[in-house]
């Protein structure tokens, strides 16, 4: 599994089907890009982002902050709403596939809040453009 593991939530976004970020969104998810770059500096990471709209739009605010990796990794499995359910087994299971030192998922609340529990950790409440940092057997709440 990745030395760090950043599962972070997209930006604030309209309440439509798969809304797309509203501006204080797109400010929310600047903040975090940008705090993700002091973080990780010139290391390089995978980004892995949900397909729904705000998730995306939020990975590409972070790729364009420069932060250090490949093309942005879409996974469907990473949407969760009413239409898609959300995919712990799955998840676990690309994790510990991965060979990526660092891991940036942009995902949904359901994700950055109870992922963590079904991996041993401690179940969490975050807001939009926060999300939770796992790293050295931790899982702190990020952003």
């Amino acid at each position: 599994m990745a030395e760090r593991i950043y599962i972070v939530r997209h930006g604030y976004a309209y309440e439509v089907p798969n809304g797309e970020l509203t501006p204080r969104g797109k400010m929310d998810a600047e903040r975090l890009a940008i705090n993700l770059k002091k973080d990780l500096g010139e290391t390089p990471v995978e980004i892995w982002s949900s397909t729904a709209l705000r998730a995306e739009e939020t990975a590409r605010i972070i790729v364009k902050a420069k932060v250090q990796g490949p093309a942005v990794r879409f996974e469907e499995k990473l949407w969760c709403d009413n239409e898609h359910d959300h995919d712990f087994k799955w998840l676990e299971k690309q994790l510990i596939a991965s060979t990526a030192g660092v891991i940036v998922i942009v995902t949904h609340k359901e994700y950055v809040n109870k992922f963590p529990a079904s991996i041993g950790y401690d179940e969490n409440e975050i807001e939009y453009a926060q999300g939770v940092l796992i790293s050295g057997g931790m899982c702190v709440l990020y952003g």
